[in-house]
């Protein structure tokens, strides 16, 4: 009887912290790092190394990145 409490309660303790890793929230903040350092760099360094059609094309990444984050965070 004590153990089966016990081992209950262990998974609704381990549902709850899994639950929490798996949300949106915890990868959100990874995904905006990725888009403002790595590729906003990436656009930077390609101007800088005159492949401005690789430039461009990486801009329109973070733009269309952006605004599906934006879409994507508004209320509906």
């Amino acid at each position: 009887m004590v153990i089966a409490r016990l081992r209950a309660r262990a998974r609704r303790a381990w549902s709850k912290a899994t639950a929490r890793l798996s949300s949106a929230s915890v990868w959100e903040p990874a995904a905006y790092w990725l888009l403002y350092v790595v590729a906003v760099t990436a656009v930077l360094l390609h101007w800088r190394m005159g492949n401005h059609l690789l430039a461009v094309g990486c801009a329109v990444a973070v733009l269309v990145s952006v605004r599906l984050i934006i879409g994507l965070r508004s209320p509906a």
